[in-house]
């Protein structure tokens, strides 16, 4: 049989069968080298893909309520205006253009995006923006903890079965629906 390019038949005498031989051959997990990829793993790969997917979308509809607040800030009270600068410097948001760079972590979307809710709501009142202030605080400082109290409050907030959107929801889901990114559905 002809010699490949390492010097050696690999099928051949030469070489002992893998997980076999020295120590050295058998690598970090034992015989036959690293497990394979299961079930499990994937499952948590398709996880991993729908929050990136979820995260790019959230993304994407601060960066509309940015562009929208840029090109219409005679629609919001100047007082309004100047807390959402205020509120971006306590959080530390650095927009390219009108977007959230890609980057940003998962809490500072989050928190961005509730704050231009925030911004939109005709009802917000000075305890729903002290309440944002003050986690904006938080995830500045702790990101962990920041998220770990966010994840609480979405739990607690989240519709049960059965339950419909309250009025307030509906009505400020209606202002925003033009400015909302189109679904696009599932990538197959």
């Amino acid at each position: 049989p002809p010699m490949g390019p390492w010097g050696f038949d690999p099928m051949g005498k030469g070489m002992p069968p893998m997980g076999k031989g020295k120590p050295c051959m058998k690598g970090p997990f034992g015989k036959g080298g690293p497990p394979h990829m299961g079930a499990v793993n994937r499952e948590a790969l398709d996880m991993q893909r729908f929050a990136i997917e979820r995260k790019r979308a959230l993304r994407d509809f601060a960066g509309v309520l940015h562009g929208k607040v840029a090109k219409e800030p005679g629609n919001f009270a100047t007082e309004k205006l100047d807390q959402t600068k205020q509120f971006q410097d306590t959080l530390g948001l650095q927009l390219e253009g009108h977007q959230l760079p890609v980057m940003a972590t998962t809490e500072m979307v989050v928190m961005d995006a509730l704050w231009l809710l925030w911004l939109y709501d005709p009802d917000a009142n000075e305890q729903d923006r002290q309440l944002l202030m003050n986690i904006a605080k938080l995830a500045r400082a702790s990101q962990g903890r920041a998220r770990q109290l966010l994840v609480k409050a979405l739990r607690q907030i989240w519709p049960k079965p059965g339950t419909g959107p309250s009025g307030r929801a509906v009505q400020l889901f209606s202002m925003l629906g033009s400015t909302l990114p189109k679904f696009q559905g599932p990538k197959l």
